[in-house]
């Protein structure tokens, strides 16, 4: 140890740290990367075994007359820490940044010391300096040199463990932030300076004496002063926030930062400035109002109610009609924000709290909570609590509990208890009561109860008498609703148009539309631009028979005006339609459809239009747009035709529902087909194929489409559909069957016929088309056994005859096929019971007179009979 210390070097343990290269380290010569010992001294101090212990200080090192005056301070400090580790948890989460006592950058935060102690020094008192007014400019870098070197995170990590300890039970050593007392003269001598003026001289004392004693506050309040007197108000700040921090529980220190921050038009760091005077000293009140204000100002609805509720907590006691007023202002805001909830249960919380200072203001806010919560029997309650009225039952006369209160039959109007009111019940609180009455269907006691409301004139409670207008109203009672609204429009200051909507309503739902379109048109007069009144008074005049009142109704004002509103543009294509103006109604249905089908994938509506889509039900947009496709091929549009269905099927507006999704498809492929783009049409048909192969309409369709456009390309794309997937499909050996019948190989047309004949044996056309396949093979030139294959064939058109039953159409398919065979005699027998059958249908296309005897006259005519040939063709045929 001695050759040690003869070298300059000084022993911690088992480290050795050099002096020289300490001092070096500390000048700023060399950086606390190259300060290898350095590096290896935190390493070793960051080590939870190796940590020092505080040594015990003898009776003789203590100042006797600086620990008489600092004892005292210490215990405060102490009960302080204890005190802040106590407070609630919802204040630190309005904090933004951590909520650390904060340390300069570089020192150590270690509770213990190597070696011998400093003894405690009384503190020196620096005086408060004036506030003044902030620069714009911010010094910039003031304390973020420091906050990215390794020694700095080392520190803090090593103070993070040693709080949490702190936090877990393990005793926590005093914090000494005073001025040392080998320091003390020269704080005293750069006050000096700065009196004298001497501003330079005393901010290099001030930052030698942070140097080192970096965690005393007195030099940062002092250049705090300095720097304010130099008129460099953003230096000043940051100093005054180093003095905030290291003295957190200096509330004073963190309002004024606040005040200084909000002058350099730093909300933000005001508020936090803020909460952390509010976390050591939450009773000062005024600190938790100016946060309430701040976050009003930066408009977050959210943290202002954590502020009340924080600010509600931290009331004590005796301050009850302050208490009730910050209930009610944030009430207020819960109500803006829409949670009633939250809002009945504060005021509820409130009455429990302070019964004493409830007022009839009070009430009157709480009751109408609850009825715009649509609950009328806790509104009941309140008003029964605390202003006298007495509800009993009819039967047995006992006091009930209105929660419980059973609602009575509504045909009978019925009453089920008694209504006691007293004379002094202000008149807001008897209407609402009588609201409430008239929601819970005792309509007799509400007449009672509002009978006095209807002696006052209507110009001074119009608002009371229309909220009893409304709730009677609301629950089907137009003709008791109908005397209030007719006596609100007479007066002067409730002639509006909002009365005058709902007193039409109620003459529309009495069945009075004469008096109902005169109110609707006093509604317009005094709000032209009433959509929802337009487009009511049109329905009216619609069912009146006045179509053309009606489409004038909804074309009146300019463009701009017409094609704002979505409700409008859908009412008045509706009325185009039904008249059959195409055209008009084509214009009106294509800029709504072209709005719906746009919106899935471009949120923005084109400016044309406002309004929500959403008003209008899936439904009938689906019918909308089938009639606007309708339309336009009536017109012969098919461009725009095909333009809304390529838009339709790209935004699957319409896939949520598989019918409407093929219906849609089925359209395109129509109007495909109409402009003549066949090998369009037979794409989008493979395609349809291939998602509704169970679809006997697509199969019937691809068969319309393939016999009309004479393309043989589909015979082979139905043989791989059946080899890859549809085996069994009775459509496709169908399909299959006629392929090859008209290709002209018949025995492959029967096996794809019997494969459909095994699924379905009772099918009469597989039977037929077997029979006729046959016939074809049978009347081949080098056919062997043609007598075994007409027996057949004749089986099979017998088994038809019996699933068809006896008509014209099998009477003609079996005279056919036995004139095809050569059976003529049997063929003429059928061809006659046929013309004597009547028609299977008023249609005349199904009526097969016609054809039956044509081909009789053929018969007859190889006969060499003309003259009954003839015959038949001049009666049954020209």
């Amino acid at each position: 140890m001695n050759e040690a210390k003869k070298s300059g070097e000084v022993l911690v343990d088992e480290i050795h740290v050099d002096k020289d290269e300490l001092m070096r380290y500390l000048n700023g010569e060399i950086q606390f990367t190259e300060w290898k010992q350095g590096q290896d001294l935190m390493k070793f101090f960051a080590s939870e075994d190796n940590a020092p212990e505080p040594t015990e200080t003898k009776d003789g090192d203590i100042d006797e007359n600086a620990s008489e005056g600092s004892e005292d301070e210490d215990e405060e400090d102490d009960d302080g820490d204890a005190e802040a580790d106590q407070e609630e948890e919802g204040e630190e989460e309005l904090l933004d940044e951590k909520d650390e006592e904060y340390f300069p950058p570089g020192i150590s935060t270690r509770k213990g010391k190597v070696g011998r102690p400093r003894k405690p020094r009384p503190e020196q008192v620096t005086p408060k300096r004036p506030r003044g007014r902030p620069p714009k400019a911010r010094m910039p870098g003031l304390t973020s040199s420091s906050e990215g070197s390794p020694m700095t995170h080392e520190l803090r990590l090593g103070r993070e463990e040693r709080r949490l300890k702190g936090k877990r039970g393990f005793p926590r050593g005093r914090i000494r932030n005073r001025v040392p007392k080998d320091l003390r003269g020269l704080m005293g001598e750069a006050h000096l300076c700065f009196a004298r003026g001497s501003e330079q001289e005393a901010i290099k004392m001030c930052l030698e004496i942070i140097r080192q004693a970096p965690r005393c506050p007195d030099p940062y309040q002092l250049l705090a002063m300095i720097y304010e007197d130099k008129d460099d108000m953003e230096k000043s700040l940051q100093f005054s926030l180093i003095v905030a921090h290291l003295r957190p529980r200096d509330t004073e220190e963190w309002t004024r930062c606040a005040e200084l921050s909000l002058e350099q038009d730093d909300i933000q760091q005001a508020i936090r400035c803020y909460s952390k005077a509010i976390r050591y000293n939450p009773k000062e009140l005024s600190n938790h109002m100016e946060r309430i204000h701040l976050y009003e100002q930066l408009k977050d609805t959210k943290k202002v109610i954590e502020c009340y509720q924080i600010l509600l907590k931290a009331l004590p006691e005796d301050q009850g009609e302050q208490y009730m007023q910050l209930a009610k202002d944030l009430v207020k805001t819960h109500h803006q924000n829409g949670d009633i909830s939250s809002a009945v249960d504060i005021l509820s919380h409130a009455f429990a709290k302070h019964p004493k200072l409830i007022s009839s203001e009070d009430v009157n806010i709480l009751a109408e909570l609850h009825i715009a919560s649509r609950h009328y029997q806790q509104a009941m309650q309140v008003i029964s609590d605390h202003c006298g009225v007495g509800v009993r039952s009819q039967s047995s006369h006992e006091v009930l509990d209105l929660e419980q209160l059973s609602l009575a039959d509504r045909e009978t109007k019925q009453d089920s208890v008694d209504v006691e009111v007293p004379d002094g019940l202000p008149i807001d609180l008897r209407a609402k009561l009588g609201v409430c009455l008239i929601h819970c269907k005792q309509f007799q006691s509400a007449k009672n109860v509002i009978s006095l409301l209807m002696t006052k004139d209507p110009n001074m409670m119009g608002d009371l008498v229309l909220d009893v207008a409304e709730a009677y109203a609301e629950l089907g009672c137009y003709g008791e609703s109908l005397p209030l609204l007719q006596a609100l429009v007479e007066t002067k200051n409730y002639n509006l148009a909002a009365v005058w909507l709902r007193y039409a309503e109620c003459l529309t739902s009495l069945g009075q539309l004469e008096q109902s379109t005169m109110a609707y048109r006093q509604v317009l007069q005094k709000a032209p631009g009433h959509l929802d009144a337009r487009i009511a008074l049109s329905s009216i005049e619609q069912q009146q028979g006045n179509a053309d009142v009606a489409l004038e109704l909804l074309s009146t004002g300019s463009d701009e005006e017409v094609a704002a509103d979505v409700q409008l543009i859908w009412q008045r294509s509706m009325l185009l339609y039904s008249k059959g103006l195409l055209r008009e109604f084509t214009r009106d249905s294509l800029l709504l459809l072209m709005a719906y089908v746009n919106q899935a994938s471009d949120k923005n509506v084109p400016k044309r239009l406002s309004g929500n889509l959403g008003v209008i039900s899936h439904d009938n947009w689906f019918s909308l747009y089938c009639k606007t496709i309708d339309a336009l091929v009536k017109l012969r549009q098919l461009e725009e035709a095909e333009a809304l269905s390529n838009t339709v099927l790209v935004s699957k507006r319409f896939a949520r529902e598989s019918s409407q999704q093929l219906d849609v498809e089925v359209m395109g492929i129509c109007v495909y087909f109409l402009s003549a783009k066949y090998r369009r049409v037979y794409e989008e048909m493979r395609s349809l194929l291939s998602k509704h192969a169970d679809s006997a309409a697509v199969w019937n369709l691809f068969s319309f489409v393939t016999n009309l456009t004479n393309d043989n390309r589909h015979h082979k794309f139905c043989l791989r559909l059946t080899l890859k997937k549809l085996h069994e499909n009775i459509a496709l050996c169908i399909l299959n069957g006629h392929n090859a019948m008209v290709n002209g190989t018949f025995k492959h047309a029967i096996g794809e016929y019997i494969r459909g004949f095994r699924q379905k044996p009772n099918d009469p056309f597989l039977t037929f088309m077997i029979a006729i396949s046959i016939c074809h093979i049978a009347c081949q030139k080098y056919t062997t056994k043609r007598h075994s294959l007409i027996v057949q064939a004749f089986a099979f058109l017998k088994r038809y005859e019996e699933l068809r039953g006896v008509s014209q159409e099998t009477c003609y398919n079996i005279g056919r096929a036995l004139h095809e065979l050569g059976l003529l005699h049997m063929a003429l027998r059928y061809y006659h019971k046929g013309l004597d059958l009547p028609p299977s249908s008023d249609d005349p296309r199904f009526d097969l007179r016609s054809e039956l005897a044509y081909n009789l006259s053929l018969i007859y005519r190889h006969s060499g009979n003309e003259e009954m040939a003839i015959e038949l063709l001049s009666n049954s045929v020209i």
